[in-house]
């Protein structure tokens, strides 16, 4: 919502790229066939959608990178010295 429609252009074709040149080389070096590729397709565009719908239903509000930066950081520190420990 926050990026300007140009910028999320450039994004969307950089991760649309990426994903068609991972589908093709599944189907090319031979680990999946064409409709395993085509169905994992429809899948994630089925969970893309039900999230967009979702998100667009709610009003949300804007989190402050600064404390996102730290949130995540301090979630990443805990998870690793946990698994760490086990």
């Amino acid at each position: 919502h926050e990026l300007p429609r140009r910028q999320k252009k450039i994004y969307y074709q950089v991760a649309i790229t990426m994903v068609f040149f991972a589908a093709f080389s599944r189907i090319y070096l031979g680990p999946h066939w064409l409709t395993d590729v085509i169905s994992s397709f429809l899948i994630g565009l089925t969970c893309v959608l039900l999230i967009t719908i979702s998100y667009r239903r709610h009003l949300t509000l804007h989190i402050p990178p600064k404390k996102l930066a730290m949130a995540s950081t301090i979630s990443l520190v805990i998870l690793w010295t946990s698994y760490s420990i086990i």
